[in-house]
């Protein structure tokens, strides 16, 4: 009786389209309690190490342990709550449930922007769609409550190119994801104010995503096995984007040139270069576009990642920069293995500056930049100088930092001080024996009253002096 009843029930299941076939790596048994479902008995699955899994009693319920029988669960139609942590300021959220009124203001209660979806440019919408991703604004940070019908299960239409994309009522992987009709050639991404734009792994209920596809068509999200589509393209992994499988995508950028941009506000956003014999793949590195305001850098082709060319011995590599607030902090790591940085601004007041990066020296920027652009010269990071040289300090005026360069012919001992207009000694920022090369430094001047300084190079028999002026 009691193994014609567990026959019955998994029969019954298979029937309804609950279990999906697969192999079974482990052995499962069934146990019986009480002769079967009277009314003092109940049925139970469990794994050979005596884990339940399904159970059911007289009372006809049947209910399984979520992550033992994949597709065994309820595809839809289960009311439920979910709660959705939002920034303050712009977020990309997708609606976790299905619900009676997708209006923005019955949805949302802290919220200062109307919302906006991207259909080859970013759109106005008052009524959302399930399955869609969407930019909002929040004028503070806070926790939304959502009740509705959770869907495990969804196809969303997608565009040729950037798509913005929502997620199902539960967190699944970014590899239960199938294009239909389509190809991925880039990550998912999703946006933090403080990160900005990352690849992720999993889409997760409440967030919306970027992804690009070659062509129109569709992809099948899916929880778990409850989908047999077999996906017509792989999607892209973090380890794929690096050519690699052994290296995580953090360790494998931290073998590339990097510059790091961080505003006032702690916002970090960071480039890359890679030389003339790295593989990487510069289109899997290509950014969504640019978020409706915030803080955003990228190279003018819209990519996070640059290689540099095996023929040119000097390239220069506009930037730019959106959204930030100042003063921007930048700073360059790796350089040694490819050559000299500089970069060049245009500011405000359309002065035209031109700035040597030295190896993790951070250079702060304090006003806003009408154009930027990054230089580089290939191996020249390696020369030795030929001779002596001090170099104007940038920027000049500051507030309160400001980077100062200076070259070195030969191993010296090199002091560096600054003074006020009386002589007298205010700061030694360098008192000790430095290696021939390109040097950089910053002197952070924060208590210190304003006013014009001198600052002093004293290296070998060389000695030059220059002006800074201080403005706070």
């Amino acid at each position: 009786m009691k193994s014609f009843i567990i026959i019955l029930i998994l029969s019954l299941l298979v029937s309804a389209g609950l279990i999906v076939a697969q192999t079974v790596n482990h052995p499962w048994h069934g146990t019986g309690n009480s002769g079967g479902l009277s009314s003092g008995g109940s049925f139970a699955l469990t794994t050979s190490a005596g884990i339940p899994i399904a159970t059911t009693m007289s009372g006809g319920s049947f209910s399984t342990e979520s992550g033992f029988i994949p597709g065994a669960r309820k595809i839809s139609g289960t009311t439920t709550s979910f709660n959705y942590g939002l920034e303050q300021n712009w977020n990309m959220v997708s609606v976790p449930l299905k619900v009676n009124d997708y209006s923005t203001s019955a949805l949302y209660d802290s919220i200062v922007s109307s919302a906006f979806t991207f259909e080859n440019g970013y759109v106005q919408k008052e009524t959302l769609v399930f399955g869609k991703g969407y930019w909002l604004k929040s004028a503070s940070s806070y926790l939304e409550s959502f009740t509705g019908t959770a869907s495990y299960v969804e196809t969303i239409d997608v565009a040729d190119k950037w798509n913005m994309i929502g997620a199902l009522s539960i967190q699944i992987q970014t590899s239960n994801v199938a294009p239909i009709g389509t190809s991925l050639p880039s990550q998912y991404f999703e946006f933090s104010n403080l990160n900005g734009y990352e690849p992720v792994a999993a889409i997760k209920p409440g967030k919306a995503y970027w992804v690009k596809v070659n062509g129109a068509g569709k992809l099948a999200l899916r929880f778990g096995s409850l989908l047999n589509a077999t996906p017509s393209s792989e999607p892209v992994t973090k380890d794929m984007r690096m050519g690699e499988t052994t290296n995580s995508l953090s360790e494998t950028e931290k073998k590339l040139s990097s510059i790091t941009f961080l505003d006032s506000q702690g916002r970090k956003r960071t480039l890359y270069i890679g030389s003339s014999k790295s593989k990487l793949n510069e289109e899997l590195y290509e950014l969504p576009p640019v978020p409706p305001a915030g803080f955003d850098v990228r190279y003018s082709t819209d990519r996070s990642l640059t290689h540099l060319s095996a023929t040119k011995a000097t390239e220069t590599m506009p930037i730019r920069i959106t959204g930030a607030s100042y003063p921007v902090t930048i700073t360059a790591s790796g350089l040694n293995d490819v050559g000299e940085f500089e970069i060049e601004m245009i500011d405000a007041n359309d002065e035209r500056k031109v700035i040597l990066l030295a190896e993790m020296v951070p250079l702060k920027i304090s006003g806003e930049i009408e154009s930027f652009k990054l230089r580089v010269t290939a191996g020249k990071g390696k020369e030795t100088p030929k001779e002596y040289a001090l170099y104007q300090n940038f920027p000049n005026p500051f507030n309160p930092s400001t980077a100062i360069n200076y070259a070195l012919p030969v191993e010296s001992h090199v002091v560096l001080k600054v003074f006020n207009l009386l002589g007298q000694e205010v700061e030694t920022l360098v008192n000790e024996i430095q290696d021939a090369g390109f040097k950089s430094l910053t002197w952070d001047a924060t208590g210190i009253v304003s006013g014009i300084y001198y600052y002093r190079l004293q290296a070998g028999d060389f000695v030059e002096t220059k002006k800074l002026l201080l403005v706070k």
